[in-house]
């Protein structure tokens, strides 16, 4: 589908999208303004970061807080509400904050006037055909920033006639997270001068190692006694949750000592988890009821608040990170490693393959299956010596990753899009 047929198609179903969005405000008004181009004034000439939802809002966060520390007018777009949430929590300080408008014409129009920007920053993979051409016909010069493709998505933008190859010659830079990466957009049609390595800012949103007093108020918190050997289960997807319910049941019982903590990655999980674990005969708290403190009495704490993961990754002597021993693509496994934690994961780490390679090559990580997750963290649990040659390569990982946001800036900077 060419660009001319992808901008008919959305303009013919604009009408339809703009109506059903005005029977369905309701509660989410202002949402659904915000999603038809009716967004909040800002001053004229600023930055617009656009980043789809939490992941890539985390990969933003760096670039957001360097733009408003040289004090740049910034406005900041996000697609899903968990997304806006977090926005909210971390970045409301240094942006202005609303959802994206849908990529039709109309809307897209109608957000470019009221925000005005002189450069529209696109984050990772959020590359949509209106925004970009209408950013460019309005005078705006647009980038990509952390880019990253999968070779699912190279593969079909590459294709005769996709939209994008219509819009990636108004695509003034590309400052990607790897080679591999580099090597995709320029399959995909992007002029080789303007596609450029300046690394993952996701190492640059990494927390440093807590102090030893603040990792024992938490395991307070948690109900976890001074000495035992803690391991998290961290971002478990549903097709994973028996392999975790099982690896728990096993390390509970092998190790009288050790306590485990469960993270659903979507809070909604956590009661099957409650439930799998009980059945298991594996009896937990949740974090979020008033007598989790008390968690020693069952050893196993399901993590049901928001934003607490990656601080409870360094309570963890070993870590194990989800979305990896199923078809999800992997998550971050470089939070716990930012804590100088062992890491394991499973094979499907398609979208955190170079952290997940970087991880590996350090020896700060390893790759586990469905049948050998518990006995792998046994085996660390047993052998302090592996842990401790582990940890360090996992904070050798992540340090060897950090700066990338500095590498954007000067390439914003080449771009014009900040002064020198």
């Amino acid at each position: 589908m060419s660009y001319r047929v992808y901008r008919v198609l959305t303009t013919v179903v604009y009408p339809a999208a703009a109506g059903w969005a005005a029977l369905h405000r309701g509660s989410g008004r202002e949402e659904w303004a915000e999603r038809m181009g009716r967004l909040p004034r800002a001053a004229r000439g600023g930055v617009w970061v656009h980043a789809a939802s939490v992941g890539e809002l985390v990969a933003a966060g760096p670039l957001v807080r360097a733009l408003a520390s040289r004090g740049e007018e910034v406005y900041l777009t996000v697609v899903t509400p968990s997304g806006r949430r977090t926005a909210e929590g971390s970045l409301d300080e240094h942006a202005t904050l609303s959802f994206a408008p849908l990529d039709f014409v109309p809307s897209v129009r109608r957000a470019l006037d009221a925000v005005s920007p002189r450069a529209v920053l696109l984050v990772e993979t959020e590359l949509w055909p209106n925004l970009i051409v209408e950013a460019v016909r309005l005078g705006a010069v647009v980038g990509v920033v952390n880019g990253r493709l999968s070779e699912r998505s190279a593969r079909r933008y590459a294709l005769p006639g996709s939209p994008l190859r219509g819009a990636a010659d108004l695509v003034s830079f590309v400052a990607c997270q790897s080679g591999r990466d580099r090597s995709r957009f320029l399959r995909v049609g992007f002029p080789d001068e303007k596609v450029q390595i300046a690394g993952n800012t996701k190492f640059d949103a990494l927390p440093r190692p807590l102090p030893e007093a603040e990792k024992s108020a938490l395991r307070a918190s948690l109900g976890i006694p001074e000495g035992s050997p803690v391991v998290v289960l961290g971002s478990v997807r549903p097709l994973e949750e028996g392999t975790a319910v099982g690896a728990a049941r096993e390390v509970l019982s092998r190790n009288a000592d050790a306590h485990v903590v469960v993270a659903p990655r979507h809070l909604d999980r956590a009661p099957a988890l409650v439930s799998a674990l009980d059945a298991a005969g594996v009896p937990s708290a949740r974090r979020s009821d008033p007598g989790a403190g008390r968690a020693e009495e069952s050893r196993a704490v399901v993590l049901d608040t928001t934003g607490e993961l990656s601080r409870v990754y360094a309570i963890a002597d070993v870590a194990f990170v989800g979305g990896s021993l199923g078809p999800y693509g992997g998550h971050n496994p470089l939070e716990p490693a930012a804590h100088g934690v062992p890491v394991l994961f499973g094979p499907h780490t398609e979208s955190c393959r170079d952290s997940a390679e970087r991880l590996l090559a350090a020896g700060g990580g390893s790759v586990v299956g469905r049948d050998e997750l518990a006995a792998s963290v046994l085996g660390l649990l047993e052998d302090p010596a592996e842990r401790e040659t582990m940890a360090s390569g996992a904070i050798a990982a992540v340090e060897s990753g950090r700066g990338a946001t500095e590498r954007t800036l000067v390439v914003l900077e080449s771009a014009g899009v900040i002064e020198r």
